[in-house]
């Protein structure tokens, strides 16, 4: 785990989106990078040091997240739908090129339960990014 602190990234998860982006290299051509449950911050991270000088980096989650535009709000909300869309507005950001997205309910090892939840977060997690 020393290696992770040495890097400078936040969590281990930052080298799970390095290796995608080393495989399909789509942050370098990123405008826009949206970052949905994105405590503690390893994707924003990533994100912030890959992407071109002055693309748009927000991430969303229910404690702050530094490093980039931050929301503090539940991604499940019309509350939070809305800070994004006015993020967006007033960025002048049409849409997200990129959307990440790690987050995964914990309902204690049922995998069918899991997945129901987990399908339900990403589904009710996207209006925004369609409206």
């Amino acid at each position: 785990m020393d290696f992770i602190w040495a890097s400078g990234y936040q969590n281990r998860a930052a080298f799970k989106l390095l290796q995608l982006d080393a495989w399909f290299r789509f942050l370098p051509t990123a405008r826009a990078v949206l970052d949905l449950c994105a405590a503690p911050g390893g994707w924003v991270q990533v994100a912030v040091n890959h992407v071109p000088v002055g693309a748009f980096v927000v991430g969303v989650d229910l404690v702050p997240i530094r490093g980039a535009h931050s929301l503090t709000e539940d991604i499940t909300t019309t509350k939070c739908h809305a800070a994004v869309r006015r993020l967006m507005d007033s960025n002048g950001v049409a849409a997200f090129d990129v959307v990440l997205h790690d987050g995964s309910p914990n309902v204690g090892g049922a995998w069918v339960q899991e997945a129901t939840v987990q399908l339900s977060l990403i589904h009710n997690s996207l209006p925004p990014l369609y409206t």
